[in-house]
């Protein structure tokens, strides 16, 4: 019996550890205030008021996060004091991108890398060996010349699933274990995972303004917050 509850006690706790550690946090400004959205559950923490310019980035000092706004043309520093909050941060992973020409482009995160050719054909290598090569019709889904392209390769935290654009300006997801497709969103300027892959924080281009929202990939539903100007995922 005590062996038994021992056992249910240990396991509420790692779940509880998991979920608590498993938060996607959001830097945001909605109209003029800066504040930080905390995704599972959904929390708001409340940092700037009465903001005069846009959000343009955020970095940490220490454990002062300093956020940037940019105001007719000059950027301002806000410092503010959130040890607590970046202790609760996931370190932030990067993404080798290596040109091979102004054709041919691979996206490398540890063992896996993404191969994308401008004759419409992307390959998936897995420890330097070819796993597949799927290829696009006519279409083109290259990037033409790196950094000058809308629609380069983004490979989620799990390294399971990548986001790229079509050439018909579709937001593709396509998992890289079955090569199911997903058609998430059109028109899009910008797409990035969050830290636990469950969502896609995009930019998507309007006539009048562009429209920042969340796209919930495990419910598959879209997310919108009213007055969202500009986000940021947050890590260390």
């Amino acid at each position: 019996m005590c062996i038994r509850i021992y056992l249910i006690l240990l396991l509420f706790i790692i779940t509880l550890v998991v979920n608590t550690s498993a938060q996607d946090k959001l830097l945001v400004q909605k109209r003029d205030k800066i504040s930080v959205i905390e995704k599972n559950p959904d929390n708001e923490i409340k940092l700037l008021d009465n903001v005069s310019g846009n959000l343009v980035g955020y970095n940490w000092n220490g454990d002062s996060l300093n956020i940037f706004i940019s105001d007719k043309g000059v950027v301002n520093k806000f410092s503010l004091q959130h040890s607590n909050l970046k202790n609760s941060l996931p370190e932030k992973k990067s993404l080798q991108n290596k040109i091979v020409d102004d054709y041919r482009v691979s996206y490398i995160r540890d063992n896996v890398t993404i191969y994308k050719e401008y004759i419409n054909v992307i390959h998936y290598y897995r420890n330097d060996s070819l796993i597949w090569t799927k290829r696009y019709g006519n279409f083109n889904v290259g990037i033409l010349s790196f950094g000058k392209s809308f629609n380069n390769v983004v490979i989620s935290e799990s390294k399971g699933r990548i986001l790229f654009i079509h050439p018909n300006r579709k937001l593709i997801e396509l998992n890289l274990n079955t090569r199911e497709e997903r058609r998430i969103a059109n028109n899009v300027n910008s797409y990035q995972y969050s830290p636990t892959d469950r969502y896609i924080l995009i930019k998507e281009m309007s006539r009048y303004r562009d429209n920042t929202y969340l796209y919930d990939s495990e419910k598959k539903v879209k997310i919108e917050y009213d007055g969202l100007l500009k986000a940021f995922w947050m890590y260390k």
